[in-house]
């Protein structure tokens, strides 16, 4: 029966076909439709060729009659038959299919096989492990290098095929048959040189023919040259023909590539962090890495430069986070498998090589996230000034509002890594400025994908929240939020505290350094009862208060005595740094408190009280006067410091008074419009996107250097820093003004 209806259905088709008048009157939709189901059963002809010759032999044969009421074709087996009329199916077991499988394929049909597996991608109720099993049966049959190559990559991507939503993670065991699958097909691509998987072939079509009455174009007769240099171009020309460079696989490396990486990073995201499960599955990460390099090194054979640059991207994403050590014994795994002789090389060279080719032949969103990971890495090295010259050199403060949300969110860890960064060399002011706009928000953990807050007047649907928790990190590549919230509030402390206790006497100097420090400040200053320091806030708070009162020691001992500080790289010389920065900072908080009650300080009392030598108490008091942040004279000779007095003037005092209201207005009006605008709409300070996530909506929390001060400032006009020349010449002027 089967035979019968496929050769009617091809007779007729062929029959419409024919009909040149009736295809000429049809739409173009219509038509293309009936090319189609032509084409498609020409194809499927191969499959069925020798029951066709025999139907085409005995026709009379194959024509059964059906009788009625009885459910049957004449003919029919009846022995199964019980007594209610009821046939019995026997059910075929799995090893029974393969082998009918086995026996039924052979070489020449495995193309159109193939195809007809192919085709059931994607549809419902297909049973995806019966369709590995058979084209792993055909990968076996087939017997051309290119038909193999197309299987193999079939199988690769059915076990992708398990992964069902973009919310479900693919099974671990699949993902490891998927990487040697893949492992496989590269074997066979390096054995074969030849063969060249492209996604950009184009489609053969058959040539249709003719209707009658209507000549083909260029049909005159082509004349060839005469003579032996000619026949001999002419013969080279058939050869080369004959022999072809190129053997193309449809498909796409990069893609799978893609697939594979994007499924890592759902099999990380649901595994529990806590677990020996987790540090399985991350082993494999030198498996798919080796994938990476693999098509890396095929790509640079046949050269694709789009499929080059995706793939390159891929291997600076998995590199940039990672230390020199865990970089260095990745490279040596990958270098064994290839069996590549393996060298020492330095991450940050081989990062800037990848990268340097990104910059110069990629497009602009592939170029930002190279910039950031290439910056990621330099700060997390150590390398703070090639890390800032890269984005002051880009200018992408300006505009990583306009970016995807993932753009930004790798924006983020880089702003934050280089605040990391800069406070282990020394410079507090950048680190504090790096952070603060992350730290003001209130909402790190959303601004790094580290975590989704629950909020309780959220405006998102559960899409948007499903997205959100797609765009998170796994574990591993996790900045601790402690350390970050650690480094801000102690950076502000040593900034904010001097600044406090200048402000006290001098109502010019009212300038908040940090008001995220502040407020915790001002929220344990509250409470009626303060034990000692149980976690990191307390410890600051409890440290700032001793160095407000001049006790360093006591803020030392506080603040070293932090234990998220295990956590920091280079612990020992960012302890002894911080420490010398308290004993610097106490100095200048006691000149500040106690300078309206003195004439005169002598520079040894003073070395002996801050416990710094008088070199050092002489070049920090020089420093504040260049500055102008004390009003005071040097006696070289007598080693004494001369305190000069200086009140403002009734006008002065008026006009401050004034710039403290009209401050205290902006602050109340902003407030009560983040009341009335609801909570998840406070963000146009950071060039927030509307209804694209927590991350989305801030922007990418854009901060740029002040290029004179070397600042990090926030271009709005309603808050941030503003240049420090620019901070000079007004004080500058209001004291020439007042004298």
């Amino acid at each position: 029966m089967q035979c019968l209806s496929f050769a009617e259905l091809d007779a007729n088709v062929e029959a419409a076909w024919a009909n040149k008048d009736a295809v000429a009157k049809l739409t173009a939709n219509n038509k293309r439709n009936l090319s189609t189901l032509r084409q498609k059963l020409r194809r499927s002809k191969a499959l069925y060729e020798k029951d066709l010759k025999a139907y085409a032999e005995n026709p009379a044969s194959y024509d059964v009659p059906f009788v009625p009421g009885s459910g049957q074709f004449e003919g029919s087996d009846e022995e199964d038959a019980d007594d209610d009329g009821f046939v019995e199916k026997k059910r075929k077991g799995k090893k029974e299919g393969e082998e009918a499988v086995e026996e039924t394929i052979k070489p020449e049909q495995v193309e159109g096989k193939l195809a007809e597996v192919l085709a059931e991608r994607g549809r419902k109720n297909v049973d995806r492990k019966k369709q590995i099993a058979t084209l792993r049966k055909l990968f076996d049959i087939a017997e051309q290098p290119a038909l193999r190559a197309s299987i193999s990559l079939a199988i690769v991507t059915s076990y992708l095929d398990f992964s069902t939503s973009i919310s479900n993670a693919l099974p671990m065991e699949l993902f490891k048959n998927a990487i040697e699958e893949f492992r496989s097909l590269f074997a066979l691509l390096d054995a074969n040189t030849k063969l060249v998987v492209r996604q950009e072939v184009p489609d053969t079509v058959e040539e249709e023919e003719m209707p009658e009455g209507v000549e083909a174009r260029d049909s005159a007769p082509i004349t060839l040259p005469t003579g032996p240099k000619a026949k001999a171009l002419l013969a080279a020309a058939a050869a080369a023909a004959a022999e072809p460079t190129e053997n193309i696989v449809t498909g796409s490396i990069v893609a799978v590539i893609e697939r594979l990486d994007d499924e890592f990073t759902k099999i990380m995201q649901n595994a529990d962090q806590h677990t020996n499960e987790y540090a399985e599955r991350l082993r494999e990460e030198s498996s798919l890495y080796e994938m990476i390099v693999r098509a890396q090194r095929y790509y640079e054979r046949v050269p694709q430069p789009d499929s080059m640059c995706r793939t390159m991207l891929r291997r600076v994403e998995h590199i940039y986070f990672k230390n020199q050590v865990v970089n260095d014994k990745v490279e040596e795994i990958v270098l064994k498998r290839l069996n590549e002789p393996v060298t020492s090389t330095d991450s940050a060279a081989l990062l800037h090589t990848l990268c340097t080719h990104l910059y110069k032949n990629a497009n602009d969103r592939v170029r930002t996230r190279a910039l950031l990971c290439e910056m990621y890495h330099h700060a997390l090295h150590g390398r703070y000034f090639k890390a800032r010259d890269l984005l002051l050199m880009s200018h992408l403060q300006e505009t990583i509002h306009q970016a995807p949300i993932s753009a930004q969110v790798l924006y983020n860890r880089a702003m934050v890594q280089l605040g990391l960064c800069a406070f282990r060399h020394g410079y507090l002011r950048e680190a504090q400025q790096a952070l603060n706009e992350l730290e003001a928000s209130s909402r790190i953990k959303e601004l790094l994908a580290q975590g989704v807050i629950a909020q309780r007047f959220s405006e998102k649907n559960p899409e948007q929240e499903k997205l959100e928790r797609l765009r998170q990190i796994p574990f591993h590549m996790h900045i601790n939020q402690e350390l970050i919230e650690c480094v801000y509030l102690v950076s502000s402390m040593c900034l904010e505290v001097p600044q406090y206790a200048a402000s006290t006497f001098d109502p010019r100097k009212r300038n908040m350094v940090s008001k995220p420090f502040r407020r915790v400040f001002d929220m344990i200053e509250r409470q009626h009862f303060s034990g000692p320091p149980e976690n990191t806030r307390e410890h600051i708070v409890q440290a700032s208060k001793a160095l407000l009162q001049g006790d360093w020691k006591r803020c030392q001992d506080l603040i070293l005595s932090i234990k998220i500080w295990n956590l920091m790289p280079e612990k020992a010389s960012v302890l002894e740094m911080l420490s010398k920065r308290i004993q610097e900072e106490a100095l200048r908080t006691y000149l500040f408190t106690y300078s309206n009650y003195y004439e005169s300080l002598s520079l040894a009392h003073l070395s002996s009280m801050s416990g710094m030598s008088v070199a050092s108490v002489h070049g920090i008091i020089s420093k504040m006067i260049f500055s102008e942040e004390l009003h005071a004279s040097l006696d070289q000779v007598t080693g004494v410091l001369l305190l000069h007095r200086s009140e403002p003037s009734r006008l002065q005092s008026l006009a401050l008074q004034y710039t403290d209201k009209l401050g205290q207005l902006v602050d109340s009006n902003e407030r009560t419009f983040d009341l009335r605008a609801g909570p998840q709409k406070d963000d146009r300070r950071a060039g927030d996107k509307r209804g694209q996530g927590a991350a989305g909506r801030t922007g990418g929390q854009r901060q740029q250097y002040s290029g004179a001060g070397k600042d990090y400032g926030r271009r709005d006009n309603r808050s941030g820093y503003q240049d420090r020349s620019a901070g000079g010449q007004n004080r500058r002027t209001t004291m020439a003004g007042r004298k």
